[in-house]
């Protein structure tokens, strides 16, 4: 888990495990960064386990005229569909608070993966093929990773990668 203190926003202080953000869930805190928190948590209308990163909006006319336009943007990225891109499935705002559900990966960051210890020459040539890929298909929607770091590039049990977090 990263350690770096997050933006703290009220509500983010009730966030505990077993209580509910809307209909999902929480299960526990397993990341924070300079952006926000995210937890895993289970959406019983889909009977899966998911994870949501909550991040602090300002309530001023600004930021909500910034809020519509992410919402675009998140709505852009929902249509995206390739093998290592992470799909987002919800987002929204709630109490200055902006959320983004997508499945949980159990298989931590790569950036964890290459501080626990240093991958293998094929891991690095599969991890390599396969961001490649995901950023080539992403450029040819016209989408740029405005936020590339080992990261946010998560890694299931499989070790394959998973670009996530566009740097909205």
């Amino acid at each position: 888990m990263v350690t770096t203190s997050a933006p703290y926003h009220s509500l983010l202080g009730t966030l505990t495990p077993g209580t509910f953000f809307r209909q999902y869930q929480l299960l526990e805190q397993i990341g924070v960064g300079g952006q926000g928190v995210v937890w895993s948590a289970l959406d019983p209308n889909q009977n899966r386990i998911c994870a949501i990163k909550f991040n602090e909006i300002q309530d001023t006319d600004e930021a909500k005229a910034d809020d519509t336009k992410v919402g675009q943007q998140f709505e852009r990225l929902k249509k995206l569909h390739h093998a290592h891109i992470l799909p987002f499935q919800d987002y929204g705002s709630d109490n200055n608070l902006r959320f983004t559900t997508g499945p949980y990966i159990p298989g931590g960051t790569l950036a964890y993966k290459i501080r626990v210890a240093s991958p293998s020459f094929d891991e690095i040539l599969r991890y390599g093929t396969e961001i490649a890929s995901a950023l080539d298909y992403l450029h040819n929607q016209g989408i740029i990773h405005r936020d590339l770091k080992a990261s946010n590039i998560l890694l299931d049990m499989g070790g394959h990668t998973y670009l996530t977090d566009f740097g909205l």
